[in-house]
């Protein structure tokens, strides 16, 4: 009995070892269940979330503003959203022009503006590309500027006439002083003419003034005609010197009136920038104009500006100083925000200062204003420092080749 008992007792021990090894099975089991039933709701959510995103990515895709495209290795469009496709108008050579453009940036390139031009069709955009390495496609993305840079080009056209609307009486005294010249000399040739026997050597030498008095006039006139024309985007290497130089001849008459010298310290043989010559001149048509009614309006008994150009490394750092005494935080602050002027009403637009400033940036420059303080008494005021990338061999030393204009 004693052994039946022990015999009992071991099988009842196991017989409850098994039905609680069951248990923890039926638990575990009911455990990995519930996890794999909560795994399945999770990837349920997600799939759904992912599906929500992809429609909200493809309608953020479809609505933006900005052209997005994706080209294959050969050039062909693959896909782009509505406003790369209103850009480009199902017009092949346009879509071929993006794809060439977007290749000669070098990958991972800030975005970057551009000029297409071909066939009469004028478009400026800015452009970047993202590589897609593993699918050897690229995207395209681009924002169509060209109405933007119109709106540009239109005040800039209206702060130059503006300015050479200012310069009028001052342009008109220019022309008049050798249209005089000319009349004076005319009226000797004729009293030597009448005169029964003329020295041929006093009219001849009377001719070429009249000849150097037309020549300076004729300078005037077509520099006026050169500079007043509405700007087409030719940017080409330029000289500072000729830009400054064109500026100061249209001043150079206020300035004599004002007792204002102009003193230009230029480095010889200063490389030339890529820009469009006529908009160089206009900023310093508009610094040397603002300099002027410094010095006037400030009563200054030193009456200079002063132009200085360096080279620096691989720029042409340009400064114009006045000794008008300078200008306060808050004007420095506003000097290149849009129809911000000092000037008595009707004396100014408003213009000159943001013109200038969109103008440099847009030649990829830099121009900051400040004031400064000479050692000697007096010699104190503005001074605008502009920071132009220079031209090696007329090439930017970014550029790899010269960028095609279609």
């Amino acid at each position: 009995l004693g052994v039946l008992a022990a015999y009992s007792g071991d099988r009842q021990d196991l017989l409850a070892k098994s039905l609680s090894d069951q248990v923890s099975t039926n638990l575990l089991l009911e455990s990995e269940v519930n996890e794999r039933r909560d795994a399945e709701k999770l990837t349920k959510a997600t799939l759904l979330e992912r599906d929500r995103l992809a429609k909200q990515l493809e309608w953020l895709i479809e609505s933006m503003p900005l052209g997005l495209a994706t080209y294959d290795s050969i050039g062909h469009v693959v896909d782009c959203n509505d406003a790369f496709g209103s850009f480009v108008k199902d017009d092949k050579k346009m879509v071929s022009i993006v794809y060439e453009r977007a290749l000669s940036q070098p990958t991972g390139a800030s975005a970057a503006e551009i000029e297409i031009n071909y066939d009469g069709l004028e478009k400026f955009v800015v452009l970047a590309r993202v590589d897609q390495d593993s699918e050897d496609k690229i995207w395209v993305l681009l924002a169509d500027i060209t109405d933007q840079k119109v709106q540009e080009r239109q005040l800039m056209q209206a702060s130059k006439l503006a300015t050479l609307g200012e310069l009028a009486t001052s342009i008109a005294h220019e022309i008049n002083q050798p249209l005089n010249h000319i009349a004076l000399v005319m009226a000797t040739v004729s009293g030597l003419l009448s005169q029964s026997n003329p020295s041929i050597e006093k009219i001849k030498s009377k001719l070429i003034k009249v000849d150097s008095s037309i020549a300076r006039a004729a300078k005037i006139t077509d520099h006026l005609r050169t500079f007043g024309r509405i700007d087409l985007a030719e940017f080409k290497p330029t000289s500072i010197v000729s830009a400054i130089n064109g500026a100061v001849l249209l001043f150079d008459n206020e300035l004599n009136t004002e007792n204002i010298k102009i003193e230009l310290d230029i480095e010889s043989e200063l490389p030339n920038v890529r820009v469009i010559e006529t908009q160089l001149e206009q900023v310093f048509l508009n610094l040397i104009g603002n300099a002027r009614d410094s010095i006037v309006s400030s009563g200054a008994t030193i009456r200079i500006i002063f132009i200085t150009a360096r080279v620096h490394a691989e720029a042409v750092v340009i400064e114009v100083r006045d000794t008008g005494g300078g200008m306060s935080k808050e004007q420095l602050k506003k000097v290149f925000e849009p129809f911000y002027t000092t000037k008595a009403v009707g004396s100014g637009t408003g213009l000159g200062g943001s013109v200038s400033y969109n103008i440099i940036t847009g030649f990829g420059g830099v121009m900051s204003a400040m004031n400064w303080q000479g050692s000697d008494e007096g010699h104190s005021g503005a001074k605008i420092l502009i920071t132009l990338p220079r031209l090696f061999n007329d090439t930017l030393m970014s550029d790899d080749e010269a960028r095609p204009v279609y």
